[in-house]
């Protein structure tokens, strides 16, 4: 899908693109709903912050997205409804948890931010030039600018 759909689509601005892949881990009872509504929340308070580029949220699957539209009510984010696979090459941006689209990331050569404050999953291995890795939720939004003027 070709930026151009997507602005005319949703409505948005002719700016570039943040693309986010919400965490699914109280899903798989990693932790529970609630701590992963509030990282939600936290994450979305941030983002709201970020007038520069259109902000793009994808769902895991199993999301339903009646949900998550106070992202879109109180925090001016955009739901997609396309799957992730086909708007990722348009992200300037990709902002994911543990997720095997980190790799689509990659292959695409999209800076992306791992997330990895919120669950710790031993054995997740992504050592690729392009993956920045995010310890402290207190950084998220210092971090991902620093990100975005890396060139």
């Amino acid at each position: 899908m070709q930026a151009k759909n997507i602005i005319a689509k949703y409505n948005l601005q002719n700016k570039p693109f943040i693309i986010v892949s919400l965490p699914n881990f109280a899903h798989h009872k990693l932790i529970s709903k609630d701590t992963e509504q509030q990282y939600i929340y936290n994450l979305s308070e941030v983002l709201s912050n970020i007038t520069e580029y259109n902000i793009l949220i994808s769902l895991k699957p199993a999301m339903v997205k009646e949900d998550y539209l106070y992202l879109e009510q109180n925090h001016g984010l955009t739901i997609v409804d396309e799957k992730l696979m086909s708007i990722m090459p348009i992200a300037d941006l990709f902002i994911v948890t543990y997720s095997s689209t980190i790799l689509w990331s990659v292959l695409c050569g999209i800076k992306t931010i791992m997330l990895e404050y919120m669950v710790e999953i031993d054995g997740y291995n992504t050592n690729y030039t392009s993956v920045s890795h995010l310890y402290q939720e207190k950084d998220l939004l210092e971090y991902i600018y620093k990100i975005l003027d890396k060139d």
